[in-house]
């Protein structure tokens, strides 16, 4: 049975993409466009979008907040001088996350648009659905396991420099991540 015959059956449209496998996770196959860097229109936007996120190694939504922050510091307040132990804090944390080889979940969102299963539409891209599925992935199959897969290896081929301490380097930027996030939290 081919692919497209798969996709026929499961009321996918046609897209007239060349559709292949990719990797399956406990039983759950996954697919990819035979030419990564063809996508159909709705996912290529979402697929550029993502790709910025992760080439900055910050959510577009983080800079939003970053920002935000940064005016609340630098807003005229009668009798209060500005903090600038606060500012330099918020824009070392930033220029720290632009320093990081990966951000693990900007990488999952990258993968969510590249990679889809038989239920999505591989022409669209349903955010909702694509969180479920990063959520199975994370549960499902260890980040090591997950991004060594071959498929993953040529869409972020520099990690295979960090194979070996994987792991804690994505333990080590979760919990700077979650720090960076209550110091805007803090000041907002």
């Amino acid at each position: 049975m081919s692919l497209l015959s798969i996709f026929r059956k499961n009321n996918v449209p046609k897209t007239g993409y060349v559709v292949k496998e990719a990797f399956t996770i406990k039983g759950r196959v996954f697919f990819e466009m035979d030419d990564q860097f063809n996508l159909p229109y709705e996912r290529g936007v979402i697929c550029l979008r993502y790709y910025n996120e992760f080439n900055q190694r910050v959510t577009r939504e983080y800079l939003h907040e970053h920002v935000k922050a940064v005016d609340e510091i630098l807003t005229f307040h009668p009798g209060k001088s500005i903090d600038l132990l606060k500012l330099a804090l918020l824009n070392r944390n930033l220029k720290d996350r632009m320093q990081w080889i990966v951000d693990e979940d900007l990488a999952y969102k990258l993968a969510s648009v590249v990679f889809f299963d038989k239920n999505e539409n591989p022409a669209t891209y349903d955010t909702k659905y694509n969180q479920e599925k990063i959520s199975f992935w994370k549960k499902e199959a260890s980040a090591k396991e997950f991004f060594f897969s071959e498929p993953l290896r040529r869409l972020i081929p520099f990690l295979k420099d960090l194979e070996p301490n994987l792991e804690t380097y994505f333990e080590v930027t979760r919990a700077l991540s979650s720090q960076h996030q209550k110091d805007i939290s803090s000041i907002l």
